[in-house]
């Protein structure tokens, strides 16, 4: 190996993750559906953009940095986001 990391975003199940190196990292633990679709990394940080349901069933966008959410504000209740851009 070169020294390269490798990240993949996506979801298993019920259950928003992403794999560096092929290494699993949960972001939600499946009580609510989630899904991750985009994943961007700058010095060092881990930059995730996607969704989680709330308990309601309604889709909540959020992003994740360095595996803690943040859901968006101010955006309709019905949303997915689908990439991120960190400058």
């Amino acid at each position: 190996m070169n020294g390269t990391d490798v990240y993949v975003a996506g979801y298993e199940g019920e259950v928003a993750k992403y794999w560096k190196n092929g290494v699993a990292v949960s972001l939600t633990d499946g009580t609510n559906k989630a899904q991750v679709d985009d994943i961007t990394v700058y010095n060092g940080d881990v930059y995730i953009v996607g969704f989680e349901d709330n308990s309601s069933g309604i889709r909540v966008g959020k992003y994740w940095k360095n595996g803690l959410p943040t859901n968006f504000a101010g955006i309709d209740n019905s949303n997915e986001p689908s990439a991120i851009v960190v400058k």
